[in-house]
């Protein structure tokens, strides 16, 4: 009479977390098992790619301010093992005398300014408007603006070191 010996089915994998910068990329993970396994990710800027005994993970660019968390898990059917991949957010520059975000500065910009300070409802970006380093938006920004389109200013007194 011949015996036969089962192992209980396990999963090791290495390394359990990932961190991705904003730009994304791609990653190895090795994966140990005695058993077929099925891979899948709950995030769908995450692509995984079995590729031998590895995962190969990819993570998309993020264009998002927000910190991104996703989790891949590998099962059996009957156990599981997860991980855990974070991505850095995406910084989001906020670029001076560019009050309505359009990624121009323009006369129109200026105006927005004093469309606003009249109580006009407009939607600006207060950060972006305040290039004169002052606390208080005021129509001097909005002439900020238009020296700096107009080419008598190449930087605003915000971004000087000396503003006043």
């Amino acid at each position: 009479m011949m015996s036969v010996l089962q192992f209980p089915a396990y999963i090791d994998i290495s390394p359990e977390t990932l961190i991705f910068t904003e730009n994304g990329g791609t990653k190895t993970v090795s994966v140990s098992t005695n058993t077929k396994c099925t891979v899948y990710s709950n995030a769908d800027w995450l692509a995984v790619t079995p590729q031998g005994l590895n995962l190969i993970i990819t993570a998309n660019k993020n264009e998002t301010n927000e910190i991104r968390t996703g989790i891949i898990t590998v099962t059996t059917g009957v156990i599981n093992a997860t991980i855990e991949v974070k991505q850095d957010a995406a910084v989001i520059k906020s670029r001076y005398g560019d009050v309505n975000n359009d990624g121009e500065i323009t006369f129109l910009d200026a105006v927005l300014i004093v469309y606003y300070i009249n109580g006009w409802p407009v939607n600006i970006d207060l950060t972006s408007a305040k290039v004169s380093g002052q606390e208080e938006l005021t129509y001097y920004d909005a002439i900020l603006i238009v020296q700096y389109v107009n080419n008598m200013i190449d930087v605003f007194p915000v971004e000087s070191r000396y503003h006043i």
